[in-house]
């Protein structure tokens, strides 16, 4: 199973953290949004992903120890607003757990 892996950091995170601001974004409208920068994922991940019975992707907390799996809703290359995305990600916290599995 191919995944994606995205950083994110705590640095212009709202007090009580990304993932709990995220958590509370999903419960509100029932998806957050991902921003991936730099290289775009290809076509192919993109479809691995997305065929799987249980889409997901791994969301690593940069510089600590961190690790929650999110799941996968939809990948997109349109975005909302101004694009500065390589590709959009929406997804659902259902199942955030710490740690690889």
């Amino acid at each position: 199973m191919k995944t994606i892996a995205l950083r994110f950091g705590e640095h212009f995170a709202p007090e009580c953290g990304t993932i709990e601001a995220h958590r509370a974004v999903i419960e509100q409208y029932g998806y957050v949004w991902y921003g991936k920068l730099d290289a775009p994922v290809s076509s192919e991940v993109i479809s691995e992903i997305c065929d799987n019975e249980n889409p997901k992707i791994l969301l690593i907390n940069s510089g600590k120890a961190d690790r929650y799996w999110a799941h996968v809703v939809e990948i997109s290359k349109d975005a909302p607003g101004e694009n500065i995305f390589q590709n959009i990600i929406v997804v659902k916290l259902l199942t955030l757990k710490p740690g690889l599995r």
